[in-house]
């Protein structure tokens, strides 16, 4: 009889100790709780605090972090605190600020107090990025409390115990150390972000965006960022523990890509990039759904698969002659560390500690130093391997300056031998009709050879840039040609005896060299140097068709010819202009070639200086171009059009008067139109004007295809 009841006694004891466990606060630190408490899993999520306080089934915890994964459903703790201290101002804090839901129960006043992040932050009683609940026990009291927590993501608790001041000095230290990871984060964001405006290399771009995101990646997990960044926005702070994690690893491939020029050295690799992209697309769609838990495995699984593929493809990079790889390697090294170290924490085989729930922050630390030395480094290694298509340049920039340098001369030269002949028509006005004729024809040559000059110096940058488009390919087609050769050296290496280990070193040796790549990239090299030939001899050709000389007698032209000369000439001055050009099928007509294309080239030119006046170096400028065959009267037509300041009414009358002109002294002669109108009228042709101020002018030019 004894026995039984000695049984159901046991089970009591075990029943009621399993049940609850006193805490007792005995000091004035701050001391960790979590072994001390006991905890119930509720998967229904229906349990009132009024079944909760009936239900033994509480377990005892054995760890001081109780850790829960992924739970879904409700999770009770129950405290039984006894006060033996002579103060009753203590805080229960929980230091998981990613929870989504804590309530807290004093079940002797029937009050409960509700945070987590799923709730505004002002919601909460002290400006803390933990959840801080006070304990009203007085001196020899004991009260039992229970907590609910209920969260998408891992449910760990860390529990800690501790008088207000204490609970504070840990907080402030939290924020001490989240501040200076935060300083450190944004002085490398500007460092590099300033960097990429001088030199203007993507992987400059791509790093700031890894490690911006990097940064709120890693605020997010302490609660740092909903304290300060978003305190009114709980949705965002629940999603952002997902959306963080995907942003980062998408922006970090592309860094990786940019940095270590993965499409050059290790092409199939961003194949595997692709893959991950989907499985973060498809992480992103079950965030949406709600989907969390599934989520959050798919999100660890790809973010360790791109961590592996980083590593590999680094070492294989570093292996075919990339040296930057080195600094990637060590810095993702150290940062993968942190990472192993934080889920280890976040699975319970580490402990929680102030050590392991900070190695991750370090990690990204250590990793965004090293990886802006990195970025450092490659800048000189690219300047040592462009150093020698610099010198080249230095020699162009050098060739380009004395030619310049000649132009202003020549200048200088026509501009006197024109003021010269200016001078001599004016005295010699009152002159023969025969010598006013020929004082016409020597100024319709001089304002030709001036405007030819004016242009000459444009012309020449124009023709040093072609140039330089070919001399800047030399380099690499000299690289990939001395690649070819040693493929060729070894095929002639080839002979009965060794032809299967020879032919086996040459394909090596073809993936090696990649010489799919090499040979499109060959191929874009000599489509460079044409392109870069065919514009210097448009150049050539255009500067050659608007300078022929006139011969005594008409001969037969084409005026697209002329109309395309002019634009080639003035090319360099039309910048933010837009340039409608529509010449139709014309044929040949019997002119003077040479004075047809100075008065294409003196419209134009005005029409250049009206549209610059008014939009300056904005965009918004166009001139159109129009050359059309009339049958009916055997006519060619050319309508120049711009949409610059336009021309008053008052003084529309006065523009083709000799020396008349409305631009500032030494921009204009007042000779261009008067000349262009003597032009047209020595072909039996007729010149049109329309414009409007504010809006545009439009010349057309009626010329004889037999005058």
């Amino acid at each position: 009889m004894k026995t039984p009841i000695i049984l159901v006694f046991c089970f009591f004891l075990v029943c009621t100790s399993a049940q609850s466990q006193n805490i007792t606060i005995d000091d004035r630190e701050r001391v960790s709780i979590g072994n001390k408490v006991s905890h119930y899993l509720d998967k229904s999520k229906i349990v009132t605090i009024h079944e909760a306080e009936k239900i033994n089934k509480f377990e005892k915890s054995k760890v001081e972090v109780p850790n829960f994964g992924i739970a879904r459903g409700n999770v009770w703790i129950k405290l039984v605190i006894t006060n033996k201290t002579n103060q009753s101002n203590y805080l229960l804090e929980i230091a998981q600020p990613t929870l989504d839901e804590v309530v807290f129960y004093d079940t002797e006043l029937d009050t409960s107090i509700v945070q987590g992040d799923k709730f505004p932050f002002y919601q909460r009683d002290h400006n803390f990025n933990h959840f801080v609940f006070e304990l009203n026990v007085k001196p020899e009291e004991t009260k039992t409390y229970f907590l609910k927590v209920n969260s998408s993501n891992q449910v760990q608790i860390p529990i800690y115990l501790g008088p207000h001041k204490k609970i504070e000095q840990s907080n402030q230290q939290l924020n001490i150390v989240m501040s200076l990871f935060l300083g450190l984060m944004i002085a490398m964001i500007l460092y590099n972000f300033v960097i990429y405006f001088f030199i203007r290399d993507n992987s400059y771009l791509y790093y700031v965006l890894y490690i911006s995101i990097l940064m709120f990646t890693q605020l997010t997990p302490h609660g740092f960022t909903f304290q300060f960044f978003w305190p009114e926005s709980p949705v965002f702070t629940q999603y952002s523990m997902f959306l963080f994690p995907i942003s980062v690893g998408v922006t970090g491939i592309l860094f990786f890509n940019s940095f270590l020029q993965t499409k050059r050295f290790a092409p199939k690799i961003i194949w595997i990039f692709r893959l991950l992209f989907i499985l973060y697309f498809v992480a992103i769609i079950l965030v949406i759904t709600n989907e969390l838990k599934s989520a959050y495995m798919l999100i660890d699984f790809t973010a360790m698969t791109v961590a592996l593929t980083m590593i590999v493809g680094a070492i294989m990079i570093l292996k075919r002659g990339n040296k930057t790889a080195l600094y990637f390697l060590l810095a993702w090294s150290i940062f993968l560390v942190g990472i192993v170290l934080w889920v280890l924490k976040d699975t319970g085989v580490l402990p929680f500690n102030n050590y392991t729930n900070y190695t991750m922050l370090l990690g990204a630390g250590i990793e965004t130093i090293l990886l802006s030395i990195g970025l450092a480094n490659r800048i000189n290694v690219y300047r040592k391997e462009n150093e020698q298509s610099k010198l080249n340049e230095i020699k162009v920039l050098k060739e380009n300056k004395r030619l310049i340098s000649e132009q202003n001369i020549l200048l200088e030269k026509k501009v006197k031998e024109r003021t010269t002949e200016l001078e001599q028509v004016n005295s010699e006005l009152e002159n023969a009709l025969e010598s006013v004729i020929k004082a016409q024809n020597k100024l319709l040559e001089s304002e030709k050879m001036a405007s030819l000059g004016q242009l000459t110096a444009g012309i020449a940058h124009e023709i040093n840039n072609p140039i330089n488009f070919v001399s800047s390919n030399i380099e690499p087609l000299k690289r990939d040609l001395k690649d070819i050769e040693m493929l060729l050296d070894k095929y002639e290496e080839i002979n009965e005896e060794n032809i299967i280990e020879k032919l086996k070193e040459v394909k090596e040796f073809r993936d090696e060299i990649e010489l799919p790549y090499l040979k499109k990239e060959l191929s874009d090299i000599i489509n460079n140097i044409e392109e870069g030939a065919r514009r210097t001899s448009e150049i050539v050709k255009g500067l050659k068709t608007f300078s022929r000389d006139d011969q005594k007698s008409k001969v037969a032209a084409q005026v697209n010819s002329g109309l395309e000369s002019s634009l080639t000439l003035v090319q360099n001055k039309l910048d933010h202009i837009n340039t409608i050009v529509e010449l139709g099928e014309l044929p040949q007509i019997m002119c003077y070639p040479g004075k047809l294309n100075q008065a294409f080239m003196n419209i134009i030119v005005n029409s250049i200086d009206a549209v610059k006046s008014k939009f300056g170096n904005k965009d918004g400028g166009e001139i159109s171009i129009k050359s059309v065959y009339n049958k009916q009267d055997e006519t060619v037509v050319v309508t120049i059009k711009d949409n610059g300041i336009g021309i008053p009414q008052k003084i529309i009358n006065k523009v083709y008067d000799p020396f008349y002109t409305t631009k500032e002294i030494g921009k204009g002669t007042g000779l261009g139109l008067s000349i262009v109108y003597k032009i047209i009228e020595i072909h039996s042709g007729d010149i049109k004007l329309d414009s409007e101020e504010g809006k545009g002018t439009t010349f057309s030019l009626k010329i004889p295809v037999n005058s």
